[in-house]
């Protein structure tokens, strides 16, 4: 659903219901020192279930348009990748009960005399509830930990120039720490990430079509 408060100001909100299965790659490690692990499979592995909920702003004028949404997932049965190094195998696996909260914001410009911009942000908290039951002899202590590779903070920065058939941009991207294990004693660092292109588009030359420097 969505609000026009004016031409320019807008507020929206959704409610999603999603659905996903375990992937076919599951069945790689069906079978594990010659015992076919199907039947195990098919009874341990549940299909995650989510409910997300957005609201949001945005804003829309001549040369500046902008973006911004709180949003809010549980997760239910939520699936994972786990490694087993006493078997060298990576299995799908249900970790339990999850959420997800968080917010972003991004906001561009339509080109002014050539330039133009565009920046972003987002912060994501995940947090699972429930701790893994590897076996009635291994219970990992997830309960309360973050989702791997999902890191809080994001930002990007971007400005561009083009004119005629020359075009130039630079952009800063920053992504923060995430962790790579259930458990989260294992992370990786954020890193800061830059580009710059600068280009030059020629008029064709018969079968050569635009080409780009």
């Amino acid at each position: 659903v969505k609000y026009q408060i004016t031409d320019n100001h807008q507020v929206y909100g959704q409610v999603a219901r999603n659905f996903k299965v375990p992937g076919n790659f599951v069945w790689f490690g069906a079978i594990v020192g010659g015992v076919n692990r199907v039947d195990q499979i098919n009874d341990q592995l549940k299909a995650e279930r989510s409910t997300n909920v957005d609201v949001g702003y945005r804003f829309f004028s001549k040369y500046v348009t902008f973006s911004s949404a709180l949003f809010a997932v549980d997760f239910k049965d939520r699936l994972s990748r786990q490694f087993l190094p006493d078997q060298a195998v990576t299995l799908d696996t249900n970790v339990g009960d999850a959420t997800i909260r968080g917010f972003e914001a991004e906001v561009g410009t339509v080109p002014v005399a050539g330039f133009s911009a565009y920046a972003s942000v987002s912060y994501t908290k995940s947090r699972m509830k429930d701790n893994l039951v590897v076996s009635a002899t291994n219970v990992q202590p997830t309960s309360g930990k973050e989702f791997p590779d999902t890191p809080k903070w994001m930002t990007a920065l971007a400005l561009q120039y083009a004119s005629g058939p020359f075009y130039a941009n630079v952009q800063g991207k920053y992504l923060g720490k995430r962790y790579s294990t259930l458990v989260n004693d294992e992370q990786v660092g954020g890193y800061t990430l830059f580009d710059l292109n600068v280009g030059y588009r020629f008029p064709s030359f018969g079968w050569l079509r635009n080409p780009t420097i």
